[in-house]
């Protein structure tokens, strides 16, 4: 508050020391313009009354002493007239003057003291003379004076230093420091504002005093708003004035204008509540309100404007408020300050403060997930949670296959989408998007504006529900292959920048570190186990085979023998020291030099390893012969060797067998020599056979080794036999199979020998053939016995088809009509075995069986069998019977065939309706059901005692009747097909005979 009093309705500013003039003029200036006013008002009066007298007067009386005089008395009466006139009105106004003063000095002292009492502070109303007119309540309170005390005193009596070091009861104006003084006679600094007022005639100063402390604190508040015009030009700054009764700015600056993108007279009608960013309002309202309500006097905050482009502007408010003497807000003042560009950078570093966090979480998660599906799915929550973008997904690919890893945010089905693009295959939408170039590229495809790039145009309205402006894929290496992509999605264009790719694209690599190091771990870990698993398999192997490991520093000179190679010794674990003595002195005397020669030979390097086999001193005193091998695994860099591994074989039962196989060696070639047998074997590569020893004895030559190319192999056998011999072996060579053949070789003196040739093929790894192994055999022997075998079965069997064909005349002559009846039964039956695919040897028994089914008829009465009329009942159970006698007569006769229980069953029927046993379906041999159906066919087609010969048509209908009936099925329709299909007649079995009864 500059001024408590504003005379004449108007305020003075305690800046301007010239004082308003009043209405009223002082008296003597008055008074001189009265007289100069009569004066001028007397000389035209006196013009006037000359050209009067001039008009009406006679010429000769114009200048006339009388005229004169009279002229002369006119114009002082005249003019003493209008002298008292002026004076009696000067009185008047003199008057009312005076009258107005004491009525406005009242008016101003009623004032001041409602004023003054409503500040806090001091506030002192000083007359002519430096007399204390009036004191508010704050002064007396200040400077401890009540109020009539400080009105009863003059203000140099207070005021007891200024400044400028002038007395203080002349008129002062301006701010200035001073020292007043206190009741009890204290100094108290303080500022002053002095306003000088003019009261009519009077000068009248208004003293407002501060402590000096508390000017200090708030004087900025209080200050004239002449500097707030100075801020006003400030071009770095914008600044506004308000009123409390309305949010439009009644004036701002161009610096505003300029941060909010308005002219001067768009910003004039618009308000601050219409250009706040709806989020911000409520809280510039609040604080607002607060100052209007005297809350607060003023407030900080930042807010956001929208500017006319629609573009958002952050600025930092400062509002503060001029209040009343009442309290009330006068008017306020705000300051903008445009830190649109600190926030952005604030946003930046806030983001990349997020992204670093993420980094950091990342970085944590992939040392502590366990596999890959996990580490996925946190770096998608760590980028959305932490990373402040909308949504992010990653997916993978492994042998052309995509697979869908991980997703976090609020995606509103547009991952769902590119999900349904895996699934469909391949397409030219598909591959255009930013994860498919990352995958194909192994770089990382930014597209920030979404909307304006040029591959983004399907995809435009689904990111447009998804609130997608921006997207990067960020492809994840193993060994520098792309197998997966993470892509992220803000809702902000511009918001993927170089900053947010870098760390992004360090995320990226982490994880890609990560995949790594944990490809590579589990691959350690998958060694480390199979390593383990392979000593473990070496171990065992080495302890279940019967070696025992040792292990040699040479540099400690100790050796760590292995449990077993104790054990071997007869010693337990804890009886041998790791002294390399230990072994050394164990060493046969006669085995020791050249043992460690050995040794040393290996040390030098001048062997690939070391292999001895030599005795060692059991702990019982035997020695044990076993099998040393060892190798250097480790050398300085000067050669010298560090470390010395191998294994200890006990030789005891390989020497033992050693032993044995050379006495058996010894007893095959006694044997092979004996049994005339030699071995070969084919190297392939070179084409070459190679005869072991004893091997030519059985061509003729002496018996040492020889080898030979294959052909000269071949040239060996009979000319006739060459071809066959060489088919044999390209046989086992081009289709694998083991190799055997017989083949002629004629001797040196001429004669003919067999040899028997058998060989198995072996293949290396990738199956090619690479050699064969086989023997000979001198089968000369065999084929000769063979030879005579097969004669001597020969007249054996020309022996017994005698004996049978003997048989089967003895019947003939037994039973003249039977004559020929077996030979045909017999013959037909061998014909139905091979329409029935029988092979030879069956249908030679069936045909051997036809010629002596009916020997069991040599039982039957002659009478009976020649009776030309019907048999009795009893005379029929007598000829069935030759069916069982047959089978007496042959049962212990030793055929190849079954010939004794086929004559028994020749009879039988399928319905179960034969003799001699009933038998049906496959209870009858297959021989016999043959053998049936070829007697009922010749027996019907031939002439019998009882009856003409019926015929082979009869006959066979007889069959095709009765089949699966009396007959099988099969061998009635192999008959009929004989008889009726091919040129077979019984006509052609035999010669004719004479009819017999069947």
């Amino acid at each position: 508050m500059n001024a408590i009093i504003h005379p004449a309705g108007s305020r003075s500013s305690s800046t301007d020391p010239k004082p308003k003039r009043s209405f009223e003029r002082p008296s003597r200036v008055r008074a001189s313009r009265i007289v100069l006013g009569y004066i001028l008002f007397a000389g035209l009066w006196i013009v006037l009354a000359d050209l009067v007298l001039d008009q009406f007067l006679p010429a000769g009386f114009r200048h006339s002493a009388g005229v004169a005089m009279l002229k002369g008395l006119v114009f002082v009466i005249f003019t003493g007239g209008l002298l008292w006139v002026s004076l009696r009105y000067e009185r008047r106004l003199r008057y009312q003057s005076a009258a107005r003063q004491v009525a406005t000095t009242a008016a101003l002292l009623g004032h001041f003291r409602a004023m003054s009492a409503k500040v806090s502070d001091a506030v002192l109303l000083v007359g002519a003379g430096g007399r204390i007119m009036e004191a508010n309540t704050a002064a007396a309170s200040l400077l401890g004076w009540s109020r009539a005390g400080l009105c009863e005193r003059r203000i140099g009596e207070v005021e007891v230093e200024v400044e400028s070091g002038a007395r203080s009861d002349g008129p002062r104006a301006g701010s200035y420091e001073s020292i007043f003084r206190t009741a009890d006679g204290r100094m108290l600094p303080v500022e002053v504002d002095c306003l000088t007022l003019q009261v009519g005639s009077q000068h009248l100063q208004q003293y407002i005093v501060r402590e000096a402390s508390l000017q200090r604190r708030t004087g900025e508040n209080h200050r004239d708003r002449s500097w707030i015009d100075v801020f006003f030009d400030m071009p770095f700054i914008g600044m506004a004035i308000s009123s409390p009764e309305s949010t439009r700015w009644i004036r701002f600056n161009d610096r505003l204008c300029e941060i909010l993108g308005y002219s001067r007279a768009e910003l004039s009608t618009l308000t601050w509540r219409e250009m706040t960013h709806p989020e911000d309002l409520h809280k510039d309202e609040q604080q607002f309100r607060a100052v209007i309500a005297g809350e607060i006097d003023a407030y900080s905050l930042e807010k956001r404007f929208i500017r006319k482009d629609g573009t958002e502007v952050h600025v930092e408010l400062d509002v503060r408020c001029r209040r009343l003497a009442d309290g009330k807000v006068d008017y306020l003042v705000a300051t903008v300050q445009d830190i649109t560009g600190r926030v952005e950078a604030e946003e930046r570093l806030n983001r990349q403060k997020n992204l670093y966090a993420a980094l950091s979480r990342i970085n944590t998660a992939i040392t502590r997930l366990p596999d890959r599906q996990q580490i996925f799915q946190d770096v998608c929550d760590v980028v959305v949670a932490i990373g402040r973008f909308e949504f992010a997904w990653i997916f993978s690919v492994s042998g052309g296959e995509y697979a869908f890893e991980a997703q976090a945010g609020d995606d509103k089905g547009f991952v769902g989408k590119i999900i349904d693009q895996f699934k469909a295959g391949p397409s030219a939408v598909f591959e255009q998007g930013a994860p498919m170039v990352a995958l194909r590229t192994g770089r990382v495809v930014v597209r920030d504006p979404y909307m304006e790039d040029g591959a983004t145009v399907q995809w435009r309205s689904l990111a447009a529900e998804a609130n997608v402006e921006a997207c990067a894929a960020f492809p994840i290496l193993v060994d520098e292959r792309p197998v997966a992509v993470l892509t992220i999605y803000s809702s902000s264009a511009g918001d993927i920048d170089e900053d947010v790719v870098r760390l992004l694209e360090e995320m990226a690599r982490d994880v890609s570190f990560a995949l790594e190091n944990r490809a590579r771990e589990e691959a350690r870990v998958a060694n480390l186990a199979a390593l383990e698993a392979a000593e473990a398999r070496s171990r065992f192997a080495l302890e279940g085979a019967g070696h025992g490991a040792w292990e040699w520093d040479l540099v400690a000179q100790r050796v760590n023998y292995a449990p077993r190679w104790k054990a071997m010794l007869g010693y337990a674990a804890d009886e041998i020291s790791d002294s390399p003595l230990e072994w050394q002195e164990r060493i046969h005397p006669d085995d020791a030099e050249a043992t460690l020669a050995l040794v040393h030979e290996h040390f030098a390097g001048r062997t690939a390893s070391y292999v001895s086999e030599h005795r060692l001193r059991c702990k019982d005193g035997s020695y044990k012969w076993v099998l040393d091998r060892g190798q250097v695994l480790e050398r300085t860099p000067g050669g010298k060797p560090v470390k010395f591994f191998g294994t200890k074989t006990d030789l005891t039962e390989v020497k033992a067998a050693e032993e044995a196989l050379q006495q058996e060696r010894q007893r095959m070639d006694l044997a092979r020599a004996s049994a005339k047998i030699g071995t070969w074997d084919f190297d392939i590569a070179t084409d070459t056979v190679h005869l072991h020893q004893s091997t030519p004895l059985l061509f003729g030559f002496d018996d040492s080794p020889r080898s030979m190319p294959l052909k000269d192999y071949v040239q060996l056998a009979h000319p006739d036999d060459r071809a066959a011999l060489r088919e044999s072996v390209e046989e086992m060579l081009d289709h694998d199979t083991n190799y055997a053949t017989v083949f002629r070789f004629i001797w040196p003196d001429g004669s003919l020998h067999w040899i028997e040739d058998r060989g198995v093929l072996y293949r290396d790894h990738d199956g090619r053939p690479v050699s064969a192994f086989g023997i000979n055999l001198d089968i000369t022997e065999r084929v000769e016995s063979e030879r005579r075998i097969s004669e001597y079965v020969a007249r054996l069997e020309r022996s017994m088809l005698g004996t049978v064909d003997a048989i089967s005349h003895m019947v003939d002559l037994r039973d003249p009509y039977t004559a020929g009846h077996e030979v045909r039964v017999g013959n037909l039956a061998a014909a139905i075995g091979r329409q029935l695919g029988l092979d030879d040897m069956a249908c030679q028994g069936l045909q051997i069986i036809g010629r002596v089914h009916d020997i069991g008829k040599i039982t039957i009465p002659a009478e009976i069998l020649s009776k030309p009329g019907r048999l009795s009942d009893m005379e029929m159970n007598i000829v069935r019977t030759h069916a069982q006698q047959g089978f007496e007569i042959l049962k212990d006769i030793e055929f190849d065939w079954p010939v004794a229980e086929v004559i028994r069953q020749h009879h039988e029927r399928m319905d179960g309706s034969g003799y001699p046993r009933g038998l049906k379906g496959d209870e009858i041999m297959l021989e016999a059901r043959i053998v049936a159906v070829a007697d009922v066919v010749e027996s019907m087609a031939s002439h019998r005692p009882y009856r003409p010969a019926r015929g082979v048509e009869p006959a066979l209908e007889e069959i095709e009747r009765n089949a699966g009936i009396l007959y099988d099925e099969d061998v009635a329709r192999a008959c009929l097909h004989l008889f009726r299909e091919t040129d077979f007649s019984l006509d052609g079995c035999a010669e004719p005979a004479t009819p017999s009864r069947s």
